[in-house]
Parts: structure tokens; sequence; C-alpha cells
């Protein structure tokens, strides 16, 4: 694929942190984009991320009781396998004391992205009507926004920073008590200390918000856009992540709340990858480190 540029950044070297503009005037030149974003993902990046094969999990190590008992949102990225398991698959999730308290995000046997949240009887759901897209080469961005409204919330789901779900604003879910002594799992579902519904595919970049920092769209299109250039960085807004799990360090079986308060152990099937959440979003959209993009 050729895109015309405004700037030619040589890559081809692979050598070092930096790529400069040759042209310095503005000249359109050609750019091969496939193997300039691979050279620059893998090998200038050094980018990393977690492969699950379905028997294993990261337990974020802290219940973020506290957090969830009021507004707070759940990001990250995955780039699921093709297919479906054959049951549904957890992204995010825990739950306690014989199932009255949870907070999920799945995606279903049938490919459908869906949000849970409940505490003791009563919960609240947010579904994404249309078939959450797999495969590989494939990363989607995550989003479920849980807003306590006085005495009401609503529960939204986001895909790519596009709202795919509004909830209704009811008192489905009284997260104020919500009690838990379990962590929450990336990977699969903490189901009351035992690992169930665990996902196949490839995970980069996890975080959770708190009441005082909760993401609205214009956030979410920051980090979208962004990609592993975001990280868990101060957002625009000023709003920054209660934890971050980069997944960036390529070895061993910890990865590191990039914040300081929960660092996460891995657990079973879980191998570490080249090639994380690229600069490149989608397949046609290159970012440089100092926020420049062109697209085509």
């Amino acid at each position: 694929m050729k895109a015309y540029l405004a700037g030619l950044f040589i890559v081809s070297s692979c050598l070092g942190s930096l790529r400069h503009d040759v042209n310095g005037d503005g000249i359109v030149n050609f750019v091969d984009f496939a193997s300039f974003a691979s050279e620059w993902m893998v090998e200038e990046m050094a980018n990393k991320a977690l492969q699950f094969d379905g028997t294993g999990y990261i337990d974020t190590g802290v219940t973020f009781q506290s957090t969830f008992r009021d507004s707070f949102a759940v990001n990250g990225w995955c780039q699921l396998s093709d297919g479906q398991s054959g049951a549904s698959q957890v992204l995010f999730g825990v739950n306690t004391l014989g199932s009255s308290y949870f907070v999920r995000v799945f995606v279903s046997a049938t490919g459908i992205l869906t949000s849970q949240i409940k505490s003791s009887a009563l919960s609240t759901t947010a579904e994404d009507a249309a078939s959450f897209s797999n495969g590989q080469n494939n990363w989607k961005m995550v989003t479920a926004v849980f807003t306590k409204l006085g005495s009401a919330s609503k529960l939204d789901l986001y895909v790519n920073s596009i709202l795919v779900k509004e909830g209704a604003v009811d008192g489905a879910a009284v997260m104020e008590v919500y009690t838990s002594t379990k962590k929450p799992f990336i990977g699969g579902n903490n189901n009351n200390g035992v690992l169930n519904l665990s996902c196949v595919g490839i995970f980069d970049q996890w975080t959770i918000y708190n009441a005082a920092n909760l993401p609205d769209v214009d956030d979410l299109n920051e980090l979208w856009n962004g990609g592993q250039g975001r990280k868990y960085a101060a957002l625009s807004s000023g709003k920054t992540a209660v934890a971050a799990w980069n997944m960036d360090e390529g070895s061993g079986v910890i990865t590191a709340d990039a914040l300081g308060g929960s660092d996460a152990s891995l657990t079973g099937g879980v191998a570490w990858v080249d090639g994380g959440v690229p600069f490149v979003i989608g397949d046609q959209v290159f970012t440089t480190n100092q926020g420049q993009s062109w697209g085509w």
C-alpha cells in the first residue's frame, strides 16, 4: 500500500529512537506503509503485549471495592482470536459471595459485547446489539462506564471510543454497598476465587478510572487516537487512571501498575508477545511521538 505523506521519515535502518523528516520543505514523498508500520511498532517501539491461550489470567491484585462503590470506568485493548470458544469470554471480571456482587465485561458465545454490574440483588447490563468483531490484527478498545446519579445510575458501553450502548438511568445497581474480597481478573473471570470463562487472544493496556477521573467522550477519543502513545499518562483534561497495566515488561510473571498501587500477576497460559497496541490505529494512521498524525 502506498500513501502520500507531507514528510518522509527514513526507517530502513531500524536503529535509534528518532526518525527525521528529510524533506524539511513539505515536498510529498512515497512511503511503503506496511513495512514502515511493522518496523516502527516492533523494532523501534519494542512494543509488548500478553497473549492468552484460554487457561490463564492476570490477577490485578486489589479488590477496587472503594472504586466500584461510586462512578468508575474500565478501559482496555484486546485482540480476540477468530471464532468463539463456545462460552462467554470475560475480558475483565470478578464476582463474589455467591454472585451477589460482580463487575464484568465479556463477549458472549455469539460474539455480543456485554458489561454487567451487580450489587446485592440488583444488577444493570449494557449489551451491544452488534457482533463484536474478532480476528487477528483487529485491535479493539473497550470501555465500560458506570455513572452514579444520586439514587439512580447508568452503565454505558463503548468500542473504539464510540458509544455502542447507552444504558437507561435507573436504580438497578446500588453500588455503594458493593462488597468483595476477590480481585478482578483480566483475560478471565474471578468466580469467587476460581478462574472461569477465560479468553483466547492478545491484551494490552488496561486501566481503571474512579469517580473523580471518569472519562468522557473526548477523553476516550484521545485514548483511542493515541494508541500506544497515550498509555496511562494524564489526559488533556487532566484525568488519569487509578490503576494502569501497560503490559510492556516483555518477561517475568508480573505486569506493573504504572501508578504503583496494584502490580498484577500472570498465572497459567499467559505469554509475552511482540506487537501490542500500535501507534497505528486500524491500518491507516501513523502518529508520531509528537502527536502529529496522517491518515488516508
